[in-house]
């Protein structure tokens, strides 16, 4: 059986495309064989660790503040940002 935090590592390197290709959450469902709103659990699970991690107060707060500005955004400016500098980052 795999570890939890295995599958969380896992979860969020085929969602969000870590040396690959992104994957949606349905996709991740059958490639694991684990339901669509258990794989959704599991991300966000992955993500709140992260967020509440050391790093998270301190060096990924400040990441986020310089990449994406102010905490004060909407959801739709704050993705378009992060997509915007997830495709420069890529196209090098």
């Amino acid at each position: 059986m795999i570890s939890s935090n295995t599958l969380e590592r896992e979860v969020l390197k085929l969602h969000y495309g870590w040396d690959m290709e992104p994957m949606r959450i349905k996709e991740i469902e059958e490639l694991r064989n684990v339901s669509e709103v258990k794989t959704s659990l599991i991300e966000a699970k992955a993500l709140r660790k992260i967020h509440n991690s050391v790093w998270g107060r301190t060096r990924g707060k400040k990441y986020r503040d310089e990449i994406i500005g102010p905490y004060n955004n909407t959801y739709r400016s704050v993705e378009k940002k992060f997509d915007e500098e997830l495709r420069s980052l890529y196209a090098m």
